[in-house]
Formats: structure tokens, C-alpha cells, sequence
């Protein structure tokens, strides 16, 4: 049970940092936007 928790939690993890990517990517082009930015 324990390492279904795991794998879940690795797996939110790397979509979290390639969403972050993503979003820093687009922040990138409207830094003075940084907060209305809609991905």
C-alpha cells in the first residue's frame, strides 16, 4: 500500500515540475504579467 503512495506521489510530483516548467516558460515572455497568466 505504502509504495502505491509512492509511485502516486513521484508521479504528481513530475507533472508538477513539468507544469512549472511550462508556466515558467510562459512567464518568461510576460514577466510583468506573472499572475495573470493563464496556462
Amino acid at each position: 500500500m505504502r509504495l502505491l503512495i509512492i509511485i502516486a506521489a513521484y508521479f504528481i510530483f513530475k507533472e508538477a515540475i513539468q507544469f512549472l516548467a511550462e508556466k515558467s516558460k510562459h512567464l518568461a515572455y510576460a514577466p510583468d504579467h506573472s499572475f495573470t497568466v493563464i496556462p
